[in-house]
């Protein structure tokens, strides 16, 4: 293998990464971006909001979640039992 192919098949492993932990971000974010009550007033896209919630919140316990996290290198279980801190981090780093 020429140093060619392995440069670029390091970066590849890299991107991926980074694609995988977005995806983990993103659900943290679906969790928490849904803040109101669920009632019969919400708008179809609050009541789609809330779905997203919902279904991020199921996804977190899910043996899927667990392979994702792999593929990013991250905790699991550490993503689950601080996922509201990392969610102030993401908020935080946004407003910067």
């Amino acid at each position: 293998m020429l140093e060619d192919d392995k440069f670029r098949l390091k970066n590849i492993d890299v991107d991926c990464k980074r694609l995988w932990k977005a995806v983990v971000l993103q659900i943290i974010l679906d969790i928490y971006s849904f803040k109101k009550e669920f009632s019969k007033n919400l708008s179809l896209s609050q009541k789609e909001s809330f779905k997203n919630k919902r279904k991020a919140e199921f996804f977190l316990n899910s043996a899927d979640f667990d392979i994702i996290c792999e593929y990013a290198n991250l905790d699991p279980n550490f993503i689950r039992e601080n996922k509201e801190k990392i969610y102030q981090r993401i908020i935080k780093t946004k407003i910067k």
